[in-house]
């Protein structure tokens, strides 16, 4: 028997909370994406041939927003579409203190969301219920 085969796309996110604020960042996405152009989401990325989930969401949490020095990263959750192949594993990490991210040409805007606070819009309905768990 063959090896099982890989989700034909893999992708990772990290939602990042700065533990002086206790708040999360959340970053608005460029016309640069196809997918949810124009929501708000968290630093998230394909998985490159070779990395692995962590190596790649410090990869991609720096390169768009300039990040670094993630701490206590912890897995959360898996969102799988059986139909078009996809998983998207989501961690939880901290800093240890709240800054105004670089951000790349695939975002336009930033916040630092409140805990109870309302989550802005529009933002993907998973991503909303995966949010609202957190905060």
């Amino acid at each position: 028997m063959g090896k099982k085969e890989s989700k034909k796309y893999k992708a990772v996110g990290v939602i990042i909370k700065a533990l002086d604020t206790n708040r999360i960042l959340l970053l608005k996405r460029s016309d640069a994406h196809h997918k949810f152009a124009g929501h708000w989401s968290i630093p998230a990325g394909q998985i490159e041939s070779g990395e692995n989930d962590i190596t790649a969401l410090k990869r991609e949490t720096f390169e768009e927003t300039k990040i670094k020095d993630l701490k206590n990263i912890t897995y959360l959750v898996s969102l799988v579409n059986n139909k078009t192949d996809e998983q998207f594993n989501i961690y939880t990490a901290d800093i240890t203190k709240e800054n105004d991210p670089q951000l790349d040409f695939e975002h336009t805007d930033f916040m630092w969301h409140t805990s109870g606070e309302l989550l802005p819009e529009p933002l993907g309905k998973h991503m909303y219920s995966i949010l609202q768990q957190q905060t």
